[in-house]
């Protein structure tokens, strides 16, 4: 059965940004766009009627004479600009023959770790091309390459972790794995105890009795964790004292003696100097797996331009040379 049209349109997403930028103002967004208010309001129709399957859920609701965004569109609302500014780049594109930006997503550590050893092969073709690099949390990258902001990210969630957040599929791979350490200061109260700790991997009873210092609870690698701790029964006996975003943060924390951190061995060999370190057992926690994420074609492959194709073969360059941070 033949896809059914697609409701959404340069026109139609001019619209209700414009609308949003009002405050809803039918008269007045008509007024910008030079336009009258019947063809404004035959525009935003599919928008706040619905239109499913392509448009299960309204973003607008009417409120008097004004409309005001539902959660949907607020939540829909910066790929609805983002996609808005790619047509106009693709237009001024064609009418100029300048190249447009490129935007990738990482993590604080590898944009100045993987993501920056790949950059620098990558620069070597496209020296000139505009490139975007946001620093958000996982959770954001992943929605962000769905909704088309980001053309690729990196993110440490796992294939299912991804799909649930996308509500799409997406194009996944691996670069590397790096696995979790347990981490002290070698003059923390608990220094004793953990020095005696098994050097061939604690087991995830071992981790009752210290106080913990994990990411936090939305954090795609932090779900993971949970699972493996609830799966060996340990979960609701952890002493988990801090939650905080970010290994550098987490290890000056670990350096105050104000806890223990699962961080992963790399940057530890970067950042963890004079701090104490044992391997976990398999059954503790997840390896650090880095994931490439951007659209997929219908064919399976990755939707990316040649430059984006060009990083992404960069990227997995830069991961052979052993280093990888998210």
């Amino acid at each position: 059965m033949p896809r059914p049209p697609s409701v959404f349109t340069p026109e139609l997403l001019k619209t209700f940004v414009t609308l949003v930028r009002v405050d809803g103002s039918v008269t007045r967004t008509a007024e910008l766009l030079d336009i009258n208010e019947a063809s404004v309001s035959k525009r935003i129709k599919p928008l706040h009627d619905g239109h499913a399957p392509l448009l299960p859920r309204p973003w607008l609701e009417k409120h008097g004479k004004l409309f005001r965004t539902t959660e949907e569109g607020r939540r829909m609302l910066p790929a609805a600009e983002d996609q808005l500014r790619r047509w106009e780049h693709f237009v001024e594109f064609v009418d100029t023959g300048r190249l447009t930006q490129f935007s990738v997503g990482c993590g604080q550590e590898a944009v100045v770790g993987l993501l920056f050893d790949a950059i620098k092969r990558w620069r070597q073709e496209y020296r000139d091309l505009p490139i975007r690099i946001s620093t958000g949390r996982g959770r954001a990258r992943i929605e962000a390459v769905a909704n088309g902001l980001l053309d690729l990210a990196l993110v440490s969630h796992d294939e299912s972790q991804i799909e649930r957040v996308a509500r799409r599929p997406l194009f996944v791979e691996p670069l590397m794995a790096d696995p979790l350490r347990l981490v002290s200061a070698p003059r923390a109260r608990w220094a004793k105890a953990f020095a005696e700790l098994s050097e061939t991997g604690v087991r995830a009873s071992a981790l009752i009795g210290f106080p913990l210092i994990l990411p936090e609870g939305d954090a795609g690698l932090r779900g993971q964790l949970d699972r493996h701790l609830f799966k060996a029964g340990v979960l609701n006996r952890l002493q988990i004292v801090m939650e905080v975003g970010g290994w550098q943060a987490q290890l000056a924390y670990v350096r105050e003696g104000l806890g223990v951190a699962l961080v992963p061995a790399s940057v530890l060999t970067r950042h963890g100097k004079g701090l104490v370190e044992k391997p976990l057992a398999a059954q503790v926690a997840p390896p650090h797996k880095l994931r490439l994420i951007c659209r997929a074609l219908a064919t399976g492959e990755p939707e990316l331009s040649d430059v984006g194709l060009a990083l992404r073969s960069a990227l997995h360059d830069a991961a052979k040379g052993g280093r990888i941070e998210s």
